[in-house]
């Protein structure tokens, strides 16, 4: 059976380090902004397949992006983090739902942002915001496995 280009050529940019590189690239003041965007938004693209997503996330990426998005709102970060939240499951939304600047922050990409942004992030802020909803009390179990859908 033949694998779906898409995910092979994923595969295949994980393979080659382009996380690090991306990465690295954000995170680096010697580049423009159009640059660190463009990372970004392939970064978005890569944590669209788990593994994709399992790389940003082991590279610090999560912590990154909320940096950027609380600094300058960029949609690409939205969509970026909206990605690892989707295949990261419950784990990388407490994470993101942890951090104090999310929401408000999330909120000005949704008053400032154009159509697709503005739904990325409201799509955003309803799982961070069911997530809260479903905490665990503190007198359950919490060994127990709690499905994240």
């Amino acid at each position: 059976m033949r694998k779906h280009p898409v995910s092979y050529n994923n595969w295949r940019v994980l393979v080659a380090g382009a996380v690090s590189v991306l990465l690295d690239l954000v995170r680096s003041g010697e580049v423009g902004d159009g640059v660190k965007a463009d990372s970004i938004a392939i970064l978005a693209k890569i944590a669209e397949y788990p593994d994709g997503m399992i790389s940003v996330l082991r590279r610090g990426g999560l912590k990154l992006t909320v940096k950027i998005l609380s600094l300058s709102t960029k949609q690409h970060c939205v969509v970026l983090l909206l990605n690892l939240c989707v295949n990261g499951g419950s784990d990388v939304v407490g994470a993101l739902a942890k951090d104090p600047s999310i929401v408000g922050s999330l909120y000005t990409v949704l008053s400032n942002g154009d159509c697709g942004g503005g739904r990325k992030a409201s799509a955003l802020m309803k799982i961070i915001h069911e997530f809260q909803e479903r905490k665990i009390e503190p007198g359950l179990e919490r060994g127990r496995f709690v499905p994240a859908w």
